[in-house]
């Protein structure tokens, strides 16, 4: 996997685009949301 530098809008926008819709993944990424 190659990684490349992305904005935190970007990462969470490709985070959403490539994981299951589970609502463990949605309560993190709320939280990390939260503490940015």
């Amino acid at each position: 996997m190659v990684l490349v530098e992305l904005s935190d809008e970007e990462m969470l926008a490709f985070l959403f685009c490539v994981t299951p819709p589970l609502s463990s993944i949605r309560q993190f990424v709320t939280k990390l949301m939260m503490w940015g």
